[in-house]
């Protein structure tokens, strides 16, 4: 990734899927060094498989457009 930048960026969604699906453990380090990502399809590919420490990370990029989400996790977190 970091070799060719520009030359992953049309990948980096499927990347996103790819983690998600099959190496989820490695998704939230993909996570923070991309850049070339839909964070909306991560965030609901995240959602969609409980992945809670990347939906945090995913919402305190935008927290503000992803409110309601955020006070499900941080209620389902505190419960």
């Amino acid at each position: 990734m970091k070799k060719y930048p520009q030359e992953c960026t049309p990948y980096h969604n499927k990347m996103v899927f790819l983690y998600a699906e099959h190496s989820s453990d490695k998704l939230l380090y993909f996570l923070k060094r991309a850049d070339g990502y839909d964070q909306t399809a991560a965030l609901k590919f995240c959602e969609q498989r409980d992945l809670t420490k990347e939906m945090a990370y995913l919402m305190g990029i935008n927290v503000l457009i992803h409110a309601p989400l955020f006070h499900r996790l941080v209620f389902a977190i505190m419960h």
